[in-house]
């Protein structure tokens, strides 16, 4: 694992779960709306001016629903994007593709395949879904994907999704993987996450999962946050993460009083439903539609955020 790389990736305070826009449900169809490629590539574009890493094909990406084909071509573009915007002489912005499942041999399946793409800098890899394996099942599975990639890994500790939690034990054993560069943690026990940051540290770094418990994740000694709010406020969002890393409190607090309700509702109705709801008030997006099973947000849902996005 090259070190510099590492370095690159670590250097990144704010990175983005990118969404996938899709075309107007009400036109193409309820439950399979197409991508809408143009608009994934506007987003990028704000991304990349921002100075957010990129994370794409994570969860908020409505990954499980998107074909083989559809994952490849939002690689191509944002890699395509992100070598433009650096031959341009902007700064050279970090893309972590998601690379996760709970069959450990398709997953390592899919890496070999995603080692091919160099414009790609690392991996967001949860830990296996459903299954619930044990602790020692969990570390053999980041272990086996190490052997198989040169490519710095971002480990993923999100129960609710899951239905295991990577206990203290276990992150110690994760954090000693020579290509486990992070920790993306997400499981809202802030007292954990803050042993885990405090076990980690000179060797893996550890990133807020959820956007309303950046602050604390941060004030403890993390390292930054993988946002969803920041697709809808990418400048914000890379300017509160700076601030809150160098203490300066009085900035972030004023900040959290202009943005706060967006902290906190930002999965009011669920993600990515709300996020793209929000982004379609805002102008980002052209529709807010979702692939099912997950549904548009509407009703009771869009007026609580229709008040909050007034508010903001």
């Amino acid at each position: 694992m090259e070190q510099e790389e590492i370095a690159l990736l670590d250097d990144f305070k704010t990175y983005t779960a990118m969404i996938t826009p899709f075309v107007d449900t009400q036109k193409e169809g309820h439950i399979e709306p197409r991508i809408d490629y143009s608009v994934f590539e506007d987003l990028v574009d704000k991304q990349l001016e921002a100075g957010n890493g990129l994370v794409i094909l994570g969860t908020t990406a409505e990954t499980p629903c998107l074909d083989d084909e559809e994952k490849v071509e939002l690689i191509n573009r944002a890699i395509t994007k992100r070598d433009k915007h650096f031959e341009e002489g902007g700064r050279y912005i970090p893309i972590i593709v998601g690379a996760s499942g709970n069959r450990t041999k398709k997953v390592l399946e899919e890496i070999r395949y995603l080692n091919q793409f160099d414009g790609i800098n690392g991996l967001l890899v949860a830990t296996p879904e459903y299954n619930k394996p044990q602790q020692r099942g969990i570390y053999q599975h980041y272990k086996a994907i190490q052997e198989v990639t040169q490519k710095a890994i971002m480990a993923y500790d999100v129960p609710s999704r899951t239905g295991v939690k990577m206990e203290i034990g276990l992150v110690n054993k994760i954090a000693d993987l020579e290509s486990v560069f992070a920790i993306k943690a997400a499981s809202g026990d802030l007292e954990h996450i803050k042993e885990m940051i405090q076990i980690t540290r000179g060797r893996a770094s550890v990133y807020s999962g959820d956007d309303p418990k950046t602050n604390r994740i941060i004030r403890d000694g993390g390292n930054g946050v993988v946002s969803v709010l920041s697709n809808l406020i990418p400048e914000v969002m890379q300017v509160y993460t700076s601030f809150l890393i160098d203490g300066e409190n009085e900035i972030t607090d004023d900040l959290e009083g202009r943005y706060g309700n967006l902290f906190t509702d930002v999965f009011h109705d669920g993600n990515p439903a709300s996020i793209k709801y929000l982004m379609l008030k805002a102008g980002l997006i052209d529709s807010a539609g979702t692939r099912w099973p997950i549904q548009h947000t509407e009703g009771r849902f869009a007026e609580h955020l229709d008040e909050i996005f007034r508010r903001t």
